[in-house]
């Protein structure tokens, strides 16, 4: 599977983005979505992540206004 970046506007630091997208991930697939959602979800919460300096975290609401902004993520199981 192959899937585009989250688009980013700025990067002020990478610090925890991998962390993000494992975390982010995993709790998408264990909420039963597929993995191509769960990559792309994963991917917008990381995008997230690197426009904060140094180890940030992503709210639950403001992973679900990204991801309302950013249209990317396929619909299905």
């Amino acid at each position: 599977m192959h899937l585009p970046a989250a688009r980013v506007s700025e990067v002020y630091d990478t610090t925890g983005a991998g962390d993000t997208f494992i975390a982010v991930a995993t709790l998408a697939l264990a909420g039963r979505l597929n993995a191509r959602s769960a990559a792309q979800i994963a991917g917008v919460a990381a995008a997230q992540v690197v426009r904060r300096y140094g180890n940030a975290v992503v709210r639950p609401e403001a992973l679900a206004a990204a991801l309302d902004q950013s249209g990317e993520i396929s619909n299905g199981n």
